[in-house]
């Protein structure tokens, strides 16, 4: 009991960005990378709050109706009277998400205030991606917001045309936690003039050059390294039937952060596998966010130890 509620009263991880609904298959299902990652934490049972603005319209009602069913604080979330809520198109090539994302969007016009800063300057953690600020609105905001947080995890998320070389380097100062995929990494590698061969090179010359203290490389059904207090950490992934990879990445990163920033229990090693097991039941699974029970994540580690 006193462990429950001692994580009731911790100080809460934060994510800001877009909440859009996810359109394929026939299907139109909510998503959006700062949300997937805010509702795989609150999975978690860790408080966590998202930073977000939506449209007074149908599909804003439904993104209020299932923070309420998932018992989901929406508070920080804008109602736009103007604009709508957002969709992203998305096609799905033998499991691998292409995006068409809609602008000028209720997510594009996230407006500061005292409150946001009040929470996010009480943060744990402040998790927040390059899409979400491709408008001046919503950039503005985050920028105040990041001079606010004390621990910041940038997830990269490329998604083009949305990001300048510029943009991701003034972010990247104010960065304490990086994730990003090996094609990110790539891109990233460009702007610094990184030219090593193997992947712990150029993840050790990246932090040198840019002065970030962890990073983490996910590399799909590979599993992921992780740089973390001057130290290295690898997970080769598990192995699991794709059946989309949408959110996978997301959850990865939610239960990282939980294990690194608010679980007393775990060490990086344990982290980086729980964050592996679960990216690659997501991606076994249609949708974003489909339900994962802890006995199904504990049995796939258990598994792989095995």
């Amino acid at each position: 009991m006193g462990f429950v509620q001692s994580i009731l009263n911790s100080p809460p991880i934060v994510c800001y960005g877009e909440i859009v609904f996810d359109q394929f298959g026939g299907k139109s299902l909510i998503g959006g990378a700062p949300f997937n990652v805010a509702q795989r934490i609150h999975w978690h049972k860790y408080p966590t709050y998202m930073i977000s603005r939506i449209g007074n319209d149908l599909l804003g009602k439904q993104v209020l109706e299932y923070f309420r069913l998932s018992q989901m604080s929406s508070d920080y979330i804008q109602i736009d009277q103007k604009y709508r809520t957002g969709i992203v198109e998305v096609n799905l090539e033998k499991g691998s998400p292409e995006y068409k994302i809609v602008k000028n969007v209720a997510w594009d016009y996230i407006e500061h205030n005292k409150r946001l800063s009040d929470l996010v300057a009480e943060s744990k953690a402040f998790i927040f991606g390059s899409l979400g600020s491709r408008s001046e609105k919503s950039r503005d905001t985050l920028t105040r917001l990041l001079q606010k947080a004390s621990n910041t995890v940038f997830d990269v998320n490329f998604r083009s045309p949305f990001y300048t070389k510029e943009l991701i380097s003034s972010y990247i100062e104010k960065t304490d936690f990086l994730k990003c995929n090996e094609d990110e990494l790539k891109i990233l590698n460009g702007y610094y003039g990184v030219n090593s061969f193997s992947l712990v090179d150029q993840i050790s010359n990246l932090s040198s050059l840019t002065g970030l203290k962890h990073i983490c490389v996910t590399l799909g059904s590979l599993g992921s390294i992780l740089f973390y207090k001057q130290q290295f950490y690898f997970n080769k992934g598990y192995r699991v039937s794709v059946s989309d990879t949408v959110g996978a990445g997301d959850s990865f990163l939610a239960t990282l952060v939980y294990n690194l920033y608010a679980s007393p229990q775990q060490n990086p090693q344990n982290a980086l596998d729980s964050a592996c097991a679960m990216g690659a039941l997501v991606a076994s699974r249609p949708g974003a966010n489909p339900p994962i029970t802890e006995k199904e994540l504990q049995q796939i580690i258990h598994k792989n130890l095995n």
